[in-house]
């Protein structure tokens, strides 16, 4: 199964992509424009890696809430899964799964300062590897699951 992990922020998407065997691969960011842009942006790259599932970084609170941000990542999940829907058959658009990014951005800075990597160079990587280490939570997740079976 092929996952692409998308960290959504206000000025970039983070964007890290697996074949489901526990690598991760980061990905260049995408810059953030209008959701129409983006969201064309990433059906194509989807398209492109035959991803079979997009993870979506969910923003809650540190309490478990959902704030404004949530409500933003929610918007452009439906369009995403709108625009999934009419650029390909049906049963062939990847599912779009909200999973919780609580903590991922400042664990990637702090891997990046700990790595001593330069604050322009910080800004250019963090959110693909926000996006990689989202996605390595849900893989580690999945393969939890799968030894309590």
């Amino acid at each position: 199964m092929k996952i692409l992990a998308l960290d959504f922020g206000e000025k970039r998407i983070g964007l890290a992509v697996s074949a489901g065997h526990g690598f991760v691969f980061p990905r260049p960011y995408l810059p953030r424009t209008s959701n129409r842009v983006d969201i064309a942006a990433i059906v194509e790259l989807a398209r492109e890696e035959a991803i079979d599932l997009i993870l979506l970084g969910a923003p809650y609170n540190m309490d478990g809430s959902s704030g404004e941000a949530m409500e933003k990542v929610l918007a452009f999940k439906k369009a995403l899964e709108k625009k999934l829907r009419y650029s390909t058959r049906i049963e062939d658009a990847p599912e779009v799964l909200l999973w919780d990014e609580r903590l991922t951005t400042v664990g990637a800075q702090s891997i990046l300062i700990e790595q001593d990597v330069s604050r322009k160079k910080r800004k250019e990587v963090v959110d693909s590897l926000a996006a990689s280490l989202l996605l390595e939570s849900y893989l580690q997740e999945k393969e939890n699951k799968n030894d309590r079976e």
